[in-house]
């Protein structure tokens, strides 16, 4: 399991469309602090985009397949590394995405 992903040359507004995410529904985009995950054979920079929406879409697509809307403190779900930090934030302060 892991947020959706975006290619660095990838505008966030493109991101959204492909997914049937009116940029009207968008609430707020903020900017996370980077960060460097290392893994054994490679590195992953990661430069976090976190966007508010004003309300939940009725599905989730990713990359043809259907998603699921979690909690990010309340769920059972096995995350990697990298996505339990991108959530992690949120976890604290009891704050959705």
């Amino acid at each position: 399991w892991s947020p959706p992903e975006r290619s660095a040359d990838e505008s966030v507004q493109r991101f959204l469309s492909l997914r049937d995410i009116p940029m009207n529904d968008v609430r707020e985009v903020h900017l996370g602090e980077a960060f460097r995950h290392r893994f054994s054979h490679y590195d992953l920079d990661v430069r976090p985009v976190y966007v508010r929406l004003l309300s939940r879409p009725a599905q989730v697509r990713e990359g043809g397949r259907a998603g699921k809307w979690i909690e990010p403190g309340n769920h059972r779900l096995g995350l990697s590394a990298v996505a339990a930090k991108l959530l992690q934030p949120f976890a604290r302060r009891g704050v959705r995405p």
